[in-house]
């Protein structure tokens, strides 16, 4: 794992104009970019993504946050499956995410607190197809929802550091810019394992986003735990609330998704080359 630098290194206390990662991440970097490339194959995608990241395409993070990046689980969706609980307003629904079953990764185990019948099971089968574009909840990317320059200190202690930054307009969200604009975002992360705590982001106060149209709540949390099977602070939760007025139309949505009960298969080029002797 890389040593954690200072919270607020690379960064200002307030929002910087340009890139401000610290040297010492930078020479990081710079020896990454050096690693032979017959090892390359091994080392985590989200080292890779982080180099792309400080490239002219995107501006470099904060230290910490850089270093949080390296530290994320690799080829997870290749190796680690997951039990999924789904709550939307008033309907739930649990599943178990198998990597090593490509026809059916997933299996429906029960609709609304109940075991599914065969009607359900067989109309679950008919939107398998559906599911196959699902991220996996280990492959969370942060860097990908931030717009370069904005990342800001907010406080840090012994234990943990905040960050605010400025979300990226996702068109999977179906968040309006005008909302957007009134959008505030952060990150809260553990200091001493470098692994991500809390993503939050929640809208200031109400937004017209069309004629007629009003939203006047938003919210998106992501809750991470450590977790043994992964050696990684995983996914646990991720909450979306928003209120909102329409004519003839209600905007009000919650939703719930609960990750739990990893299972991580470690594959022979993750073990050390030498595996100590049983007496």
């Amino acid at each position: 794992p890389v040593r954690a630098p200072a919270a607020g290194a690379g960064i200002r206390k307030e929002p910087p104009a340009g890139s401000g990662v610290s040297s010492k991440v930078n020479l990081w970097v710079e020896n990454l970019r050096r690693i032979p490339a017959h090892v390359k194959d091994f080392i985590r995608p989200a080292v890779w993504f982080f180099l792309l990241a400080s490239s002219a395409v995107l501006a470099d993070p904060p230290a910490l946050v850089s270093a949080m990046v390296a530290n994320a689980p690799r080829g997870a969706a290749d190796r680690c499956g997951y039990t999924r609980e789904s709550i939307n307003d008033d309907e739930s629904k649990v599943e178990r995410f198998d990597p090593s079953s490509e026809d059916a990764p997933w299996t429906l185990l029960s609709m609304n607190g109940r075991p599914p019948g065969a009607a359900v099971l067989e109309r679950y089968a008919d939107r398998a197809e559906g599911r196959l574009d699902r991220q996996h909840p280990l492959e969370f990317d942060l860097l990908s929802q931030v717009e370069p320059d904005t990342w800001a200190l907010v406080s840090e202690n012994e234990d943990e550091a905040v960050f605010s930054f400025r979300l990226r307009l996702d068109p999977d969200e179906n968040l309006d810019v005008r909302l957007l604009e009134k959008i505030s975002s952060t990150l809260t992360l553990d200091k001493h394992r470098l692994q991500p705590k809390r993503v939050l982001i929640e809208s200031t106060e109400a937004a017209s986003v069309a004629p007629m149209v009003r939203i006047t709540q938003y919210r998106r949390e992501y809750l991470f735990v450590w977790s043994d099977a992964v050696d990684a602070a995983a996914l646990s939760e991720r909450t979306t609330r928003r209120r909102g007025k329409a004519p003839f139309k209600s905007l009000n949505q919650d939703k719930r998704r609960v990750y739990r009960d990893y299972e991580c298969v470690v594959y022979a080029q993750q073990l050390p080359d030498e595996m100590p002797m049983e007496n």
